[in-house]
């Protein structure tokens, strides 16, 4: 039962929230940054990435302003945040994701009609994001001509051919999110979640799809649950 006091480390979290509040509502970049690093010295990397975290959930546009300010590992805390504020300005332009947005481990591409649509937006420092691409067509992994993990395998079993689970997450995600011509995407879609949900039941795999479309680190991750999840799912049928 509950004594009426919070934890610690949960009332220094609320003193942390209450000292960098002001800045964050101002959008002062400069104080906002100087006030976590202070939190960080008096309490401790995790309240005050904690504290930041709850405030940005507040005040997601300063995400992307943050994202060179910071320590490193900070950084890593809000880049996901700041990416999908730039897919859903993308998504918000009329133009789809996996055509004009990528994340890859090179960095952040854009064509020009995905820069133009940031860059309406008033976002400061465009400069960042270098030239656009014509075509986003071989940048990263493949994803609008169908993608296939790297451990895909075709095999030959009792005079059929077959492949591994690999290539069938592969074609879940494919269906799921549209990437081949006349399949069943709400099929793909119940496929996925079900392989997903023996390994991970609280992942939120319409999210993880969402962002799957741009980010090349949510593809394989996805593709990875699927995977084990079938692998799970096949395990549980033979017992």
């Amino acid at each position: 039962m509950s004594n009426g006091f919070q934890s610690a480390d949960e009332t220094k979290i609320a003193i942390a929230v209450k000292r960098l509040t002001p800045s964050a509502k101002r959008g002062d970049i400069q104080a906002f940054s100087d006030g976590v690093q202070q939190m960080r010295e008096r309490y401790g990397q995790p309240v005050a990435e904690e504290a930041m975290n709850r405030i940005l959930k507040e005040h997601r546009e300063l995400s992307l302003q943050l994202l060179d300010r910071l320590p490193k590992e900070s950084q890593l805390l809000i880049q996901d945040e700041a990416f999908d504020i730039l897919a859903e300005v993308v998504e918000a332009a009329g133009l789809r994701l996996e055509d004009h947005f990528r994340i890859t481990d090179k960095g952040i591409a854009l064509t020009a009609p995905g820069l133009k649509a940031i860059a309406d937006t008033g976002f400061p420092k465009m400069e960042d994001f270098g030239k656009p691409f014509d075509s986003l067509e071989g940048v990263g992994l493949k994803r609008i001509s169908g993608f296939y993990h790297p451990l895909c395998e075709t095999f030959e079993h009792r005079g059929e051919d077959c492949v591994n689970s690999w290539a069938v997450a592969s074609m879940c995600i494919n269906s799921a999110a549209g990437w081949l011509p006349d399949v069943d995407s709400e099929q793909g879609y119940r496929s996925l979640e079900l392989f997903v949900s023996q390994v991970s039941p609280t992942a939120d795999v319409r999210k993880l799809l969402w962002r799957s479309r741009f980010d090349d680190r949510a593809l394989m991750r996805l593709c990875q649950l699927a995977a084990d999840g079938m692998t799970a799912k096949a395990a549980q049928s033979i017992r």
